[in-house]
């Protein structure tokens, strides 16, 4: 019964740690999901400063440094947020490198809980053969007798 106890408490622990990978698995959708924004963010920023920088063809000079301006400031938030993106990219390999890693160790522990599974199973079939073999053994000498 020892090994049943302990095939019951690898079964649950290998159920936990399943939840667990689920849960980082939507962790890394929502991660993911904020990259595609960064990108998709960036990419309009940086439209923005392309088409502000074809337009220099300014007259008036407050016109040409409010433009200038302008530009520097969508030149600043392009810069802080391909940081953001960086963080969030190596945030988001982090994250997959280490569901990868309970993935693999959870797979590991399924592989242990089927081999338990089946030595308990061969062990029961054994006791259950044993069992028989003794009836039939009792049987055979009581008419022989």
């Amino acid at each position: 019964m020892n090994e049943q106890r302990k095939v019951t408490r690898i079964a649950g622990w290998i159920a936990a740690r399943e939840a667990e990978i689920d849960r980082l698995a939507a962790d890394m959708a929502r991660q993911e999901a904020v990259r595609q924004r960064y990108r998709h963010n960036l990419g309009a920023m940086q439209r923005l400063y392309d088409d502000c920088a074809a337009a220099t063809g300014a007259a008036l000079p407050m016109l040409a440094q409010n433009q200038a301006g302008y530009r520097q400031t969508l030149l600043d938030a392009v810069t802080q947020l391909r940081a953001a993106l960086k963080v969030q990219e190596d945030n988001l390999e982090v994250g997959r490198a280490l569901l990868a890693a309970k993935t693999l160790r959870c797979e590991v522990w399924r592989r242990e809980l089927d081999r338990r599974r089946r030595a308990l199973d061969l062990a029961r079939r054994r006791s259950e053969q044993r069992a028989q073999d003794e009836l039939a053994a009792q049987a055979w000498r009581r008419t022989s007798a």
